[in-house]
């Protein structure tokens, strides 16, 4: 069965747009190791280090593109998407000529949310209060 998320990707990928998926860490090929959720430069890197990835084999492969990048991200993705914007940004990384950035339904503000899982006596979906400690 194919995803909701694979769907909007080819949708992406449909209309000529060069579209990368990273695989983060604690996914996919590295899911034996705890994802590192909300640690900015870690994640930051790993998208960045697959256009870099995208870049190269582009060049290998010859086949051209506007070099226009565009951001997105929801939920744990968004505070990717704003880490790897921020990264972009702080680095003047010269090949990405990034256009717009979607990030979207992150816990961005991290003590308030930190607060709220703790502040309960009882907290009834406990989803991501491991993550959230380990961090």
């Amino acid at each position: 069965m194919v995803n909701i998320q694979t769907l909007l990707y080819a949708a992406m990928a449909s209309t000529g747009l060069i579209t990368v998926v990273p695989d983060l860490i604690g996914f996919g090929s590295s899911k034996e190791i705890l994802h590192p959720y909300y640690v900015e430069e870690t994640s930051a890197l790993v998208v960045v280090d697959g256009f870099r990835a995208v870049r190269e084999l582009l060049k290998q492969e010859e086949i051209s593109s506007d070099g226009e990048l565009y951001l997105r991200g929801y939920s744990g993705g968004g505070y990717v998407t704003m880490g790897t914007q921020k990264y972009i940004e702080e680095y003047d990384l010269e090949y990405f000529d990034l256009k717009a950035s979607f990030p979207a339904a992150g816990g961005y503000y991290m003590k308030g949310v930190r607060d709220v899982f703790f502040d309960q006596e009882i907290y009834e979906s406990p989803n991501f209060m491991a993550y959230i400690a380990e961090s």
